[in-house]
Order: structure tokens, then C-alpha cells, then sequence
């Protein structure tokens, strides 16, 4: 065994044990969840860390810190979990709630965007399913939203790339859901995020690591440089039509 993966183990293990004295929640089987404390109470979700592996390394990635993201209106790249802290943006009662913008009003995301990853046998088909936020297809970044009744959510079937689904905490999204919003949806009272506790249980929920499944993953991008007047530098890629790579 590396020393690479002793250290991961010991991580591993120390995180959820401070993890479990800070959390109420307990997994009882084996698993990837994430643990939401928000200002509302504690939510637990499992995560379809196989089902939609690119999908949740984002997640898991700036929710623990370990992918590189940065503030889209400066430029200025941020070291610290992504979702501490962040707001429920817009709440819309026995429909979504909303999460996962920086700046609190759902224009904006961690700098970059990745495409859809749609599974046909996940859908939004009951109370508390995990699912991206998007700018249109393929334009997913880091806003999420749980679905908050058992009904009328199809429509999102095909659009919206679910990754996992509450297993603990449903009053609490029932409160979120209840909570008095302006005619835009956006809660009278800040609804927050405070942190977000990644659990492994079980040796494939423990090996799993989201820089790593990202680096094996990666986009397809060839930089093609070529010098301009004056020998001024320039850099293009070949790309899809239908993704776009970069805010």
C-alpha cells in the first residue's frame, strides 16, 4: 500500500469522525453523502457518485476544496469550500429550491462550466432529489436545487442532471420550502448553507476522490498557439458547437 493511500485513509477517517461528532447523521449504508448544515437544520444526501461521477466530483470537489475555482466577477482564484456560507437564492414552494451562486443571485457559478450528465433511470420523481442548476444545456457550474414536493417534476426529466437524493432531514426542507419569499421567490429571510460535510463509507465511497476522477476525465482541448502582429501570442481550441467551455 502507498503512502499516498495510507494518508488518503487517514484522512478519510479522521474526517468522519469529526464529521459524525458534528453531525447528527449517521450513514447505515455504505455510500458517498453529503451532509448540509444550513440555518434551517441539518439534510443528509446520498450521492450518485457512479450513476453521475463527473457531475458529483464537481460537487464533492468545491464543496471539500480540493478542485480550483475562482470568483467570475474578478478573476481572483478562491481557497476555501465553495458552498460555506451561500444562500438559497429562490425558493419556489412545492417546486425547487435553489442553492449554489456566490453572490446570491443565480447569474453567476465557479468560473467554469462542465456538460450535462443525464442518466435515464435518475429522475426527479419524488421529494429531496439532488440536481444541477444550469445556464441551458450543457452549462452546468455549481448551482444545485433540491426538488421540494413528490409531484409535478417531471418536466425536469432530460434537462437537469440529478446526483443524488435526501436520505435524512425532510422537515427541514419542508421548512425551507415553506419559508415567505418576495414575488421573485427570493426568501424574505436568508435561508444559508453553513457547511457541507462530505462522508465515506465503504471502500468504493472511500476511494473515491474528485480531483482525481476529474483528472481522469478530462475535456478534450488541443491549444493551438500562434503569434499575430507585432508577434502578439494567441491561443484556440477546436471545441464542440454544442458546449461551451468557459464563461
Amino acid at each position: 500500500m502507498t503512502i499516498l493511500k495510507i494518508q488518503r485513509i487517514l484522512v478519510s477517517a479522521v474526517s468522519l469522525v469529526v464529521a459524525n461528532a458534528l453531525s447528527a447523521f449517521t450513514p447505515e449504508e455504505e455510500g458517498l453523502y453529503a451532509v448540509f448544515t444550513t440555518s434551517e437544520g441539518e439534510l443528509a444526501a446520498i450521492l450518485y457518485f457512479q450513476e453521475a461521477p463527473l457531475t458529483v466530483s464537481n460537487f464533492v470537489g468545491l464543496a471539500e476544496n480540493s478542485i480550483s475555482h475562482y470568483d467570475h466577477q474578478t478573476g481572483v482564484a478562491q481557497n476555501k469550500p465553495f458552498y460555506d456560507g451561500l444562500s438559497f437564492h429562490k425558493v419556489i414552494a412545492g417546486s425547487i429550491a435553489l442553492t449554489g451562486s456566490p453572490d446570491g443571485t443565480g447569474n453567476d457559478g465557479p468560473g467554469y462550466i462542465f456538460p450535462d450528465e443525464i442518466a435515464p433511470s435518475l429522475k426527479h420523481d419524488r421529494k429531496g432529489i439532488l440536481s444541477m442548476q444550469n445556464a441551458g444545456p450543457n452549462k452546468n457550474g455549481s448551482q444545485f436545487f433540491f426538488t421540494l414536493s413528490d409531484e409535478g417534476n417531471a418536466q425536469l426529466d432530460g434537462f437537469h442532471s440529478v446526483f443524488g437524493n435526501i436520505v435524512s432531514g425532510l422537515s427541514v426542507l419542508d421548512a425551507i420550502s415553506s419559508s415567505p419569499t418576495d414575488s421573485e421567490g427570493v426568501p424574505i429571510s436568508p435561508i444559508s448553507i453553513n457547511s457541507i460535510t462530505i462522508l465515506r463509507e465503504g471502500s468504493e465511497a472511500e476511494s473515491f476522490n474528485a480531483s482525481e476522477s476529474l483528472i481522469a476525465n478530462p475535456l478534450d482541448l488541443q491549444l493551438n498557439f500562434s503569434f499575430g502582429e507585432q508577434e502578439s501570442p494567441a491561443a484556440t481550441f477546436s471545441r464542440n458547437p454544442q458546449i461551451d467551455y468557459f464563461y
